[in-house]
């Protein structure tokens, strides 16, 4: 429902939360692989990322992934 919609969505696909400082230093994208057997993010992380495609839309209409 979601995708057909004609709101702009993004649906973040997130790897396990930690709690952390934020970094700003993370990769992002639709295809990533993980650079470790379980990937993670800081929360803090996540929200600095979900932030900045309120003022950028780099992944409006798509399904990103965020991680270390």
């Amino acid at each position: 429902m979601i995708r057909q919609s004609h709101l702009d969505w993004i649906i973040m696909r997130p790897p396990m939360l930690t709690i952390g400082t934020r970094t700003g230093v993370y990769r992002s994208g639709e295809h990533l692989k993980a650079n470790s057997v379980i990937p993670k993010i800081s929360r803090a992380d996540l929200a600095d990322f979900m932030l900045n495609q309120l003022r950028e839309g780099t992944f409006v209409h798509k399904t990103p992934q965020v991680m270390y």
